[in-house]
């Protein structure tokens, strides 16, 4: 009796086995159904800097530091492109609890094998200058962020600090960058997030005979947005860069 249920134990086992051998065999290997090579398109589109390019207000709430006094900062940053689609002047304009706070700066942008980069360095008034280099990634749904942390320390008021943040460019108006700061060696600590949100052209349009043009801040554009995607093609970007001032979002680069 014991030898008739272990002879049929095995039948059933060895059937089993079978059925997932046959099962395997039908399976379609990783690749075999793909239909041709890749073209590029199912990659991730490179960033497209001519999202920054216009001008943005600026909402800041950082802690009290030796680098900076804590308090309410508002203003603007004005972006212009400067070079070939890689290049951008910065141009910053704050003003915080001891009054105003000025930078000029440059903004450029690098791709290749080794994956895609942004570098941001502004010279303030105060007697510091900031550098922000860091990788730019993305993903398929077009929402795209940066990690970036100054390499060296910057050196003021008899202290030194490091600085280092992740900004998110998810919105067509409005983007933020989370922040943190350590000051003397110290643990990094919350420095304020820096929301930025595009003030929007309407465009000019007559009013009792006379050319005017209206602006608006988008901040409800503050929600999670997706930046648009455009056809990709920089075109006469160099020769005319403000025409394309109103580009809303990260765009798929030159095909």
């Amino acid at each position: 009796m014991k030898k008739a249920v272990l002879v049929l134990l095995l039948v059933v086992l060895l059937g089993s086995s079978l059925s997932v051998a046959t099962g395997e065999a039908q399976r379609p290997q990783p690749g075999a159904t793909q239909g041709g090579p890749t073209t590029g398109d199912e990659m991730m589109p490179l960033f497209d800097m001519r999202y920054f390019v216009g001008e943005w207000e600026i909402e800041w709430t950082p802690l009290d530091t030796p680098l900076l006094p804590g308090g309410k900062y508002t203003g603007t940053e004005t972006i212009r492109h400067i070079e070939n689609g890689r290049y951008f002047d910065v141009t910053v304009e704050l003003e915080g609890p001891d009054g105003g706070l000025s930078g000029k700066g440059i903004m450029f942008f690098e791709s290749g094998p080794f994956g895609s980069h942004l570098t941001k360095y502004v010279v303030y008034d105060a007697g510091f200058t900031l550098l922000q280099p860091g990788p730019v990634g993305g993903d398929l749904g077009g929402y795209y962020s940066q990690f970036w942390e100054t390499p060296e320390p910057i050196h003021y008021n008899d202290a030194q600090f490091l600085i280092k943040g992740r900004s998110y460019y998810v919105s067509p108006a409005a983007y933020r960058v989370n922040q943190e700061i350590s000051v003397d060696d110290e643990p990094f600590i919350n420095f304020g997030v820096m929301w930025y949100t595009k003030v929007m052209e309407d465009g000019a349009r007559k009013e009792n005979g006379q050319a005017s043009s209206d602006r608006h801040v988008g901040r409800s554009h503050r929600a999670r947005l997706g930046p648009k995607r455009g056809d990709g093609r920089l075109g006469d970007q160099a020769e005319h860069p403000d025409r394309h001032h109103d580009v809303a979002g990260p765009v798929r680069a030159g095909r």
